[in-house]
């Protein structure tokens, strides 16, 4: 297939279309800006499109060999990064309420359009959360049966199978009552927490910012009479929490005794993260108001308990190889009128952990005078006994990458287990890319976007392809 106006240059293409997206999200700013540009893109080469509010599907052709599969969930207009595209010659940067990852792999997604000639199928799907609207698809359109997701944020290896998940969410009744008269309030916040994915990151022994905001709330209880107003912390469901925030009331009188004992705590806190959470920042500010009604501290002892009865992190490892069998993220906790709802995301290999996990949270919870519910389960993603497309991929990385990579276990790309779901007979794999981060700068070098693409064109040349 000729793909007319292409830019020859492989390099120059991957930097002219870095520009080009990030200008065109900066321009629009809103979560659908990149299904808008993928879409248009597709059609402007003469590819078959359809698309929905949670979905983009592609088409080059009737026999497609592979099918492309990339979720787009970093949108996040309140937290903007800069994105530094690496180039031996020009580096660019660009500001962006996306992450590099995923820019990066539509940019490979385009060049794939662009540049390949075999047939292929691309599906994008666009949620800030991993609970994905699937019924919203319709899988029969799909005509490959060998799926590679884009999902991993790794080349170091490839993974083959992937844990079960449930994402579960807590509710814990409260009674507001009113405030102590001639009360002030105050926002205690941790921020800039490392954070990262709650699957392939969980392991890293990151500090969860919901936990420590209320260790620091715990321990200044011991100096301040105070009530609590509202507690706030996690940004999305399958990241580790790296900022939160509580908002207290206190008598004027002990306004600058809550401030000193703020700085005594943080500072003790500081020093013992600092090895682990080198970037941490606490901060304690006059919101100069005074709220009318504040949680009943026994209600709130309820909560403070719960997220203290719940372990966060690894649960279990394998006896043999030591990897991740098991883990919990507590991933988000809000107080609204009268109850908080806290959201947890579970992982595991093992069926039997999965529900011993979910019987101590509802243990926990029914202490805590709550309810549990299970609003989404993803199934386990077992490994073929003969993947043909993960060995296909192993020789073409030696091929581009001139070393061999290993194929693992994951216990992120839960999506794979629906689409082993829906897609019968299908062979998959889990890929990624490589990504640096400093604070608020994440970088990405254009060789490895372009040896991504090296290999997935690689991949659709092979004659064993459409025998799979």
């Amino acid at each position: 297939m000729d793909r007319k106006g292409r830019i020859e240059d492989l390099s120059d293409f991957i930097k002219t279309y870095f520009d080009e997206i990030s200008d065109y999200i900066n321009k629009y700013q809103n979560k659908n800006v990149l299904a808008v540009f993928i879409t248009r893109f597709a059609r402007e080469m003469g590819l078959y499109v359809t698309k929905n509010k949670d979905f983009c599907f592609i088409r080059s052709g009737e026999k497609p060999k592979i099918l492309l599969n990339l979720n787009i969930s970093s949108f996040d207009k309140k937290s903007p990064k800069f994105n530094t595209l690496i180039d031996k010659d020009e580096s660019k940067k660009k500001y962006s309420f996306y992450h590099i990852n995923e820019i990066s792999e539509i940019l490979v997604i385009l060049a794939i359009i662009s540049y390949c000639s075999n047939d292929f199928e691309i599906l994008i799907s666009f949620s800030n959360e991993p609970s994905i609207n699937f019924d919203n698809f319709d899988f029969s359109i799909v005509k490959s049966k060998n799926i590679i997701n884009l999902d991993l944020d790794t080349d170091e290896f490839i993974a083959d199978s992937s844990a079960a998940g449930h994402i579960v969410n807590v509710y814990i009744p409260f009674e507001r009552i009113f405030a102590k008269e001639n009360s002030i309030d105050f926002r205690l916040s941790v921020t800039r927490l490392l954070g990262g994915h709650s699957g392939s990151d969980i392991d890293k022994m990151r500090q969860n910012s919901i936990k420590l905001i209320l260790q620091i709330l715990r321990r200044l209880k011991s100096h301040v009479d105070l009530d609590i107003i509202d507690i706030n912390g996690g940004l999305k469901l399958n990241t580790i929490p790296n900022q939160s925030y509580i908002d207290i009331s206190v008598k004027k009188e002990y306004k600058n005794d809550i401030i000193e004992a703020f700085r005594i705590v943080s500072e003790e806190q500081n020093q013992r993260t600092l090895k682990t959470e080198p970037d941490v920042n606490f901060e304690i500010n006059c919101l100069n108001r005074s709220s009318d009604k504040v949680i009943n501290i026994d209600d709130f002892d309820m909560i403070n308990s719960f997220i203290e009865l719940t372990p966060s992190g690894v649960y279990s490892t394998d006896d043999i190889t030591k990897e991740i069998e098991s883990s919990i993220n507590l991933s988000r906790i809000s107080t609204y009128r009268n109850f908080a709802k806290i959201s947890m995301f579970i992982r595991s290999f093992s069926n039997e952990k999965l529900n011993e996990i979910f019987e101590k949270i509802q243990i926990a919870s029914t202490i805590a005078k709550g309810n549990v519910e299970k609003i989404i389960e993803y199934p386990m993603w077992k490994k073929d006994s003969e993947n043909r497309l993960a060995q296909i991929i192993i020789d073409n990385y030696l091929k581009i990458y001139d070393k061999s990579i290993n194929i693992k276990t994951a216990q992120e790309a839960l999506i794979c287990g629906i689409f082993k779901q829906k897609i019968k007979n299908s062979s998959i794999v889990s890929m990624g890319l490589k990504y640096e981060k400093n604070e608020k700068e994440y970088s990405m070098d254009i060789e490895d976007i372009i040896k991504q693409f090296s290999l997935l064109k690689l991949i659709l040349n092979n004659q064993q392809m459409g025998i799979i």
